[in-house]
């Protein structure tokens, strides 16, 4: 197919804090009273985005705070986050699932709280659908960061049931070494209980327990879908353990590149897993920071893997089934 734009697309793992148009950061620095320490964007482009592979996963989050920073006021979060869902219209994409970490955008911003970025965040959202005429379906994930304090994570587990009406997911991210699913159960059995659905980062970092990580968070967690998790594919015993429960595979070949969890796309088990029949989706992750877009891995996958349009009707399928968002708005914005 020569125009993946204009194919209609599903996107379930992308960042709402690592897609902000450089253009933004550029516009609102001075408001959010950080020093870019550079005046054009060709200069901003060159210092803020990760276009190619970094030594690991905590090189690439690391990356993340000058992104971070601009989430200075209600105002700037609103603004990113209506701009998020504009481009991924223009992009393609007719339902997006926006994950955000709450405790991420409140660091080092004391005048903002957990409940205003989150009414920020949703304002921008209405705004952009309403502007299109509901022709794209958003749905809102929330996130704990692993490396945070537990006590932070709690606070994050009762926001999330707080605003469960207006979230429809909620998720574990960062750093797998070194923490534990176990820490994180009592969370996850809350919101889960409280009718949010469950998505975990796993298996992301080629790490050897990397395969076993994945396990735990279906497991522990009740992950019904997990973020990347593309390490299984060197444990046949867990395959076989994500396909006994109908788990979900959230992959990012692009970011797992960048991430150095593979060492090219050419590497990426995408297709394999596929074959191997697993259930898996298609996503763009962090696009603004990575310099990418959704139809950027269509295109790569089609270049660097063979796929084809069948393939990628495969992928856009399971997204479908496996979208946290109510099924009605889902239906009505594919068929406008």
């Amino acid at each position: 197919m020569s125009n993946w734009r204009s194919f209609k697309k599903v996107e379930l793992h992308r960042h709402l804090e690592g897609a902000i148009r450089v253009q933004t950061i550029l516009d609102v620095a001075g408001e959010a009273g950080v020093d870019l320490s550079c005046e054009s964007l060709e200069e901003l482009r060159e210092k803020a985005l990760i276009l190619k592979p970094m030594q690991n996963l905590k090189e690439v989050l690391d990356k993340f705070w000058l992104f971070q920073s601009v989430l200075a006021n209600p105002s700037i979060i609103s603004r990113v986050a209506y701009e998020n869902c504009i481009d991924a219209y223009h992009d393609g994409i007719r339902v997006l699932e926006l994950r955000y970490s709450p405790s991420f955008i409140n660091h080092n911003h004391p005048e903002l709280n957990y409940d205003v970025i989150h009414e920020a965040i949703v304002g921008g959202v209405k705004k952009a659908t309403h502007e299109l005429g509901g022709k794209i379906a958003v749905g809102l994930i929330c996130i704990i960061t692993r490396d945070q304090p537990l006590a932070e994570a709690d606070r994050t587990a009762d926001f999330a049931i707080n605003h469960r009406k207006s979230f429809v997911g909620f998720d574990l991210a960062g750093e797998e070494v070194g923490f534990k699913s176990s820490q994180f159960v009592n969370y996850f059995e809350r919101v889960k209980k409280a009718g949010l659905r469950i998505t975990v980062h796993s298996g992301e970092e080629a790490v050897a327990e990397a395969p076993q990580f994945v396990k735990e968070s279906i497991e522990l967690l009740g992950a019904e879908r997990i973020g990347h998790g593309l390490q299984i594919i060197h444990d046949k015993k867990v395959i076989d353990f994500v396909k006994s429960r109908n788990v979900v595979l959230e992959l990012c070949p692009s970011s797992n590149v960048i991430t150095n969890a593979v060492k090219d796309l050419k590497s990426h088990p995408i297709k394999r897993l596929m074959d191997l029949g697993v259930r898996v989706t298609l996503n763009s992750d962090d696009p603004h920071i990575f310099g990418i877009d959704l139809t950027n891995e269509y295109e790569v996958l089609e270049q660097e893997l063979g796929f084809t349009e069948r393939d990628f009707e495969t992928l856009t399928k399971e997204a479908l089934e496996a979208t946290f968002v109510n099924s009605n708005v889902v239906q009505s914005a594919w068929e406008k």
